[in-house]
């Protein structure tokens, strides 16, 4: 990436960080791949439940079967092959999890 996109990019994921943090919300900002999945692979501890809301994101950097690798119980609504009924059933059990 060029340097002046980097810095641009790190300067407006800042700001995004310091406004939500602001209306306290737990904010973190990652120039790289690797270092968002380590932090978020930190922050979820063995046996917890994940609900998936659709993130692209989350897709995109492999977390869903990274902690279904780790054993981590995963709601997927968007799971491919489900029926209606499935669909609404992994909704609602997403709901409780413990990180969704």
């Amino acid at each position: 990436m060029h340097e002046l996109t980097q810095w641009h990019n790190d300067v407006l994921g800042q700001r995004a960080v310091e406004a939500l943090t602001k209306h306290n919300f737990s904010a973190y900002y990652f120039a790289d791949r690797k270092e968002a999945v380590d932090q978020i692979m930190q922050l979820i501890p063995p046996g917890a439940t994940v609900g998936l809301g659709g993130s692209r994101t989350g897709m995109e950097l492999g977390l869903w079967e990274l902690l279904a690798g780790r054993g981590h119980e995963i709601f997927n609504h968007n799971q491919e092959g489900l029926t209606p009924e499935e669909r609404v059933e992994k909704r609602y059990k997403s709901l409780p999890a413990t990180y969704s």
